[in-house]
């Protein structure tokens, strides 16, 4: 995270130590900090993540082989009850790793969420400081988002292969009956979430406003956009009630139709729509945010 220029340590954010962390006798002290720290680190973090991914990797191994069974029911109608028990064996084994790591994803997305923010500098060599730390950031998201989305692509495949493993056309009527209760029951598409709350898969990783809140996202649509107004914080620090009405009131002088309005875009929020009025005529505008709590802001002005 950092380099050594002119025998200093410059870091591409401010860091402050309570002592002089460059004295002989404090600086093997600090290093050692630092590899404990980094230990810490690997146990807690790396450790867990890679145990999720290849708790997640046998899963999908194994719908895919319990899948390729399905197909084959017609030549092999017996063995339709141990599938239906290893179906329901795989389902509470991901039911299980949801519980035991839905507090590590969400650690990881939100340390991540967070580092991207202070790898999102706008100096440039700062910048290419970071750049390694914020890379490192986006991996560790997109690697959780990736196993999540091949064990939904497996549970996905499963009903597939299920509904086209010829059921309809069994002589068999209780053989048949049995497919398609567990078709209806192969209708449960597996997914991980964090907290169950935010999927975890691919779609999630593009779309989610921890990549797209950061500095970067703003920054980037701000020079590409006419009227666009930075607040900071605004969902955090204004939507407070009498706060937001009076922080719109003091500082743009308008009026507070409709707060909160939901659009037809699931990812962006109309955080209110307000009138400027003068002596002459009414000026109409819908604020509309791109970021969630505590993500840098951009508000964008419609004249309707």
């Amino acid at each position: 995270m950092g380099t050594i220029k002119a025998g200093h340590k410059i870091y591409p954010f401010e860091i402050k130590f309570p002592f002089d962390a460059f004295r002989n006798d404090v600086y093997p002290f600090l290093l050692l900090l630092v590899l404990i720290s980094h230990g810490i680190y690997t146990i807690t973090f790396t450790f867990v993540e890679n145990l999720t991914f290849g708790l997640t990797t046998i899963v999908a191994t194994e719908f895919k082989i319990l899948a390729e069974k399905y197909r084959r029911i017609k030549e092999n109608p017996e063995n339709i009850i141990s599938c239906i028990k290893r179906q329901n064996e795989l389902y509470d084994i991901v039911e299980n790793i949801q519980n035991i790591f839905s507090i590590s994803f969400f650690t990881n997305f939100l340390l991540s969420s967070y580092s991207l923010k202070c790898s999102s500098v706008e100096s440039i060599p700062n910048a290419l400081l970071s750049f390694g730390f914020c890379i490192y950031s986006l991996f560790q998201i997109f690697m959780q988002c990736f196993f999540g989305q091949m064990l939904t692509d497996a549970s996905e495949n499963l009903y597939q292969e299920i509904y086209q493993c010829g059921w309809e056309n069994l002589k068999d009527n209780k053989l048949r009956k049995d497919l398609v209760l567990i078709l209806v029951r192969s209708r449960r598409i597996v997914e991980l979430k964090v907290l169950n709350i935010w999927g975890i898969n691919i779609e999630q990783f593009f779309n989610s406003r921890i990549t797209e809140g950061n500095a970067f996202g703003s920054k980037n649509y701000i020079d590409e956009s006419e009227n666009i107004l930075i607040l900071g914080d605004f969902n955090h620090e204004l939507k407070l009630g009498s706060l937001l009405e009076s922080f719109m009131l003091q500082s743009f002088h308008t009026r507070l139709f409709s707060p909160r309005e939901s659009t037809t875009n699931a990812r962006t929020v109309i955080d209110g729509v307000f009138g400027r009025i003068d002596d002459y005529n009414i000026e109409v505008f819908i604020y509309e945010s791109y970021s969630s709590h505590h993500k840098p802001l951009v508000i964008r002005v419609h004249e309707l």
